[in-house]
């Protein structure tokens, strides 16, 4: 495992947060701890990966390590992501996006849906000109 830091500061050079990062043999992002500018944690991130070295899922601690929020992703088999779901420390759906990419048509299809799988809205992304168009009634 490594450890990295990263300080930051203002324009007079005061420290105003320290951020470290945790990484794997792999090099990927296992820990990601948010400090003050004294060095106490606010709080910190968990990461997940799978085989192919995709992040699966993530975890947002209190400073007293306190479950605040979690989110799984999934992938397609050109590792894509196409679903995020975030969930409450209960484990209860909050957000559920799923994404479609029809490289035909050169779009990108963001699905946002409610806890049951029900779409909400839907945004379509050209993927030649990055313009988006969002459709915000149920489906």
């Amino acid at each position: 495992m490594k450890l990295k830091s990263k300080i930051s500061k203002d324009k007079n050079g005061k420290t105003i947060s320290i951020e470290e990062f945790v990484y794997n043999d792999q090099g990927k992002i296992i820990r990601h701890d948010y400090k003050d500018k004294n060095g106490n944690r606010n709080f910190y991130k968990a990461f997940e990966y799978d085989l192919k070295g995709n992040c699966i899922r993530t975890f947002e601690y209190s400073d007293n390590d306190e479950l605040q929020v979690s989110f799984e992703y999934s992938y397609d088999n050109n590792n894509n992501q196409i679903k995020a779901i975030e969930r409450t420390p209960e484990g209860l759906i909050w957000d559920w996006t799923e994404i479609v990419i029809e490289p035909n048509r050169n779009l990108k299809v963001w699905l946002a849906k409610d806890e049951n799988g029900n779409i909400i809205h839907k945004t379509i992304e050209n993927l030649l000109d990055g313009s988006q168009q969002r459709f915000n009634r149920r489906l």
